[in-house]
């Protein structure tokens, strides 16, 4: 069982810079380390991401919250599905920015 718990109402924001530029990270970006409140010491932990691109304004990302895991996946295996999970749905080639029941 794994239950994920899905805040898109945050007010944090990345950003890249690049030269003096300062731009949007890409799509697929996940911060898992300094800014979480848990760590994944247990089987219960969270990360924001960035699922979709920008193209408009600043990208918001989505937090994650990890409140259990019982199937044991690695705390990579669990983002790489999440982020795959944004391309699933069904009428739209692009990623969206939360999931599908």
């Amino acid at each position: 069982i794994l239950y994920v718990f899905v805040n898109k109402e945050t007010n944090s924001r990345f950003f890249e810079t690049e030269g003096k530029s300062v731009l949007n990270p890409p799509e697929g970006t996940v911060v898992d380390t300094d800014l979480v409140e848990l760590d994944e010491s247990s089987e219960k932990f969270d990360f924001y991401m960035i699922p979709h691109h920008a193209s408009i304004a600043t990208a918001r990302p989505v937090h994650y919250i990890v409140a259990k895991n019982d199937g044991l996946l690695t705390k990579r295996a669990i983002q790489q599905f999440t982020y795959n999970m944004c391309y699933g749905y069904f009428n739209f080639g692009g990623s969206i920015k939360v999931i599908f029941k």
